[in-house]
């Protein structure tokens, strides 16, 4: 797979918003605050299935993977996620992001 198939172009799309999100704007504009992140996250996966759909929405091109052919979006979608799974860890890690996360316990007990 070279970086001008398809499925390149799509996974230089993806490693590239995810770059911009954890380098730059996450570090400067949401810090420890997993609210901001959450909300943030899930506009630039918005972001990478636009771009990508605007490339690829009704090519009916298939994309390969060892055992399934997938389109555009459920290919985008698990890539970033594959892509993104590990850096989201390291940020929540970080930033201690699980400590401020809501405690799903009740407290009346």
């Amino acid at each position: 797979m070279s970086i001008n198939s398809p499925e390149g172009i799509i996974l230089s799309i993806v490693v590239g918003i995810l770059f911009i999100a954890y380098a730059v704007i996450y570090p400067f504009f949401v810090g420890p605050k997993l609210e901001k992140w959450l909300v943030l996250d899930v506009l630039f996966s918005i972001l990478a299935l636009i771009i990508v759909g605007c490339l690829f929405w009704g090519t009916g091109f298939r994309f390969k993977l060892p055992f399934i052919g997938l389109n555009w979006f459920w290919f985008t979608l698990l890539a970033y996620g594959i892509i993104e799974t590990p850096l989201a860890i390291w940020y929540a890690n970080k930033h201690k992001l699980w400590e401020t996360a809501p405690s799903l316990k009740n407290d009346d007990e």
